[in-house]
């Protein structure tokens, strides 16, 4: 098993930054004032065009041992879902929840949570998935959503991601992921348009495959790099086969290039390896 560690006092020091940048753009719970709110009730169709929007303040999770080193290198996974269809958490809450999430507790969204994690980390279900969810962070493209009568339905559209880049590019510039996996493939478009707007280096680590980008942020304070992977969204399960095969393709490709190798026995999943999940 190669060498892991974590680096606790760095990831607390971007979770209270986090906090504080909640704070100072009024998008927690308690104090929710987004400056973006009147432009995406504009963007809604009329008859889910609310006063305000709802579910306002779902913020990112960063799990306790965020910052992983593998081998003297740094591995940060950050996964993005569309929106938090849960009500409202501020930071702390948010980790408290996740944190605790047993088998019983898997939304659809969560269920491919786990399955990503356990193979990118090359970890046997078996023993324990749940140490997995601190060794990560987990946002969404928006911080607030339309109301729905389904919490897995999705109302956010291109229009309120594009609007909700500022405080996404402020996540990824506190998080510095060095993977960025989407849940969602129909995100691809909004965040690609924020990247060219941005003027960020991207290019592609696995030629020919454009779902699969390497990106540096040269614009940061702190540059660095990322690769970022676009899966169809988990609960696209219940309509037709979740892209799982590719998927895993990508994730093992990418090593030991650009992702740690964890386990060299390693045999990657497979949906016969998932009867419940």
């Amino acid at each position: 098993m190669p060498d892991v560690s974590f680096d606790r006092n760095r990831t607390e020091h971007r979770f209270q930054r986090l906090v504080q940048y909640a704070q100072d753009a009024k998008i927690t719970p308690r104090l929710f004032a987004c400056g973006s709110i009147c432009r995406c009730n504009e963007s809604l169709a009329e008859a889910l065009r609310p006063l305000r929007l709802e579910n306002c303040g779902g913020l990112v999770h960063v799990g306790e041992e965020y910052d992983v080193t593998v081998h003297h290198r740094e591995f940060r996974i950050l996964l993005v879902g569309k929106d938090y269809g849960g009500g409202s958490s501020d930071l702390a809450a948010r980790r408290q929840c996740i944190q605790s999430l047993t088998e019983n507790d898997l939304n659809w969204h969560y269920k491919g949570v786990v399955k990503t994690l356990l193979e990118v980390y090359q970890w046997r279900r078996e023993d324990g998935w749940q140490c997995l969810l601190k060794r990560m962070a987990q946002t969404n493209a928006t911080r607030c959503c339309a109301p729905r009568e389904n919490r897995m339905a999705c109302n956010t559209n291109y229009q309120m991601r594009l609007n909700c880049w500022p405080h996404f590019r402020a996540e990824i510039e506190i998080l510095e992921p060095t993977l960025i996996i989407f849940h969602g493939a129909d995100l691809a478009g909004p965040f690609q348009a924020c990247l060219q707007r941005e003027g960020a280096q991207v290019d592609q680590p696995l030629p020919g495959l454009d779902r699969c980008q390497h990106v540096k942020w040269t614009n940061f304070s702190n540059p660095f790099e990322t690769v970022i992977v676009f899966m169809n969204h988990p609960f696209a399960a219940r309509w037709r086969q979740f892209d799982w095969a590719s998927a895993v393709e990508i994730i093992n490709r990418l090593r030991p290039r650009h992702l740690p190798v964890f386990n060299t026995q390693w045999t990657p999943l497979q949906d016969s390896d998932w009867p419940r999940l």
